[in-house]
């Protein structure tokens, strides 16, 4: 049930405007789908003794914020992983390699940030200022790459900015989740985190892959790659700058809801 509900939701969202239009019969079939199937599996781990998805834990107010954080802001950063390299490539005319390059800094914040939120929750057991902090940082990072003018090295110092949010978000994200559930169910957090990290981000990456296609009704993105086109690599970075647009209003919702959750005491980091 589970694998059905993702396939025909995420299908939707990476197909709808591309290989057909959002009114026609093979879309609502695919939404009518989904919506069974979720629904269904609802149903489903509501009533199993053995669910596939830990439902207890997930009625806990604190876990269940935890999981949204978790999903709203892994639908921006695998995004931003995935799209930047072709924001690049189709609108400022950089080959891969180039792209690969001005990819180094996001790679080098998330490892900055991983380390320095780690020591700090782990010395002061804020858990909590670090997730709100850590995603205010990526949605201001995202704000400003969608708003200012595009340049490459603009990409570059964002990207590390957007980097050092996301790697300062997942370790304590892990480690809150885990302090919720307790010593019993460990592994079973990690899961869950696991579980809402990747599923959070196949959907982000599906919505703005529909967002930027959808703007770009008639252009040849291959031929883009191909040849020169000025009005058309304009069009490109514009639609690409709506994709960021989108991905800071899901790190902003992820800080919102961070900030509802309680605070976790310093003997449980």
């Amino acid at each position: 049930l589970f694998a059905m509900a993702a396939t025909s939701s995420l299908y939707w969202l990476t197909s709808v405007g591309h290989h057909f239009e959002l009114g026609s019969a093979i879309s609502g079939m695919l939404v009518v789908m989904a919506g069974v199937f979720i629904a269904w599996l609802t149903r489903h781990e509501r009533s199993h003794r053995d669910p596939f998805l830990p439902v207890d834990l997930l009625r806990d107010p604190a876990m269940f914020r935890l999981m949204a954080t978790t999903a709203l802001f892994s639908a921006a950063m695998w995004a931003l992983i995935f799209f930047l390299p072709i924001y690049l490539q189709l609108g400022h005319r950089l080959s891969a390699s180039e792209s690969g390059v001005l990819m180094l800094p996001h790679t080098t914040g998330t490892v900055i940030g991983s380390i320095f939120a780690g020591k700090f929750a782990a010395r002061t057991g804020e858990t909590k200022i670090t997730l709100v902090a850590g995603l205010a940082l990526g949605t201001s990072s995202l704000l400003a790459l969608a708003l200012l003018p595009p340049s490459p090295l603009h990409v570059a110092g964002l990207g590390l900015l957007a980097g050092a949010s996301f790697g300062g978000v997942m370790p304590v994200s892990q480690v809150v989740s885990q302090a919720i559930a307790g010593r019993a169910r460990l592994g079973v957090a990690g899961a869950l985190v696991t579980i809402f990290r990747f599923v959070g981000g196949a959907v982000g990456t599906a919505m703005t892959g529909a967002l930027v296609y959808a703007l770009l009704p008639g252009i040849d993105l291959r031929a883009l790659t191909r040849e020169a086109n000025a009005a058309n690599a304009q069009a490109v970075i514009h639609a690409f700058h709506l994709a960021f647009l989108l991905a800071a209003g899901l790190t902003g919702a992820a800080a919102w809801v961070a900030s509802r959750m309680p605070k976790i005491g310093r003997a449980h980091v």
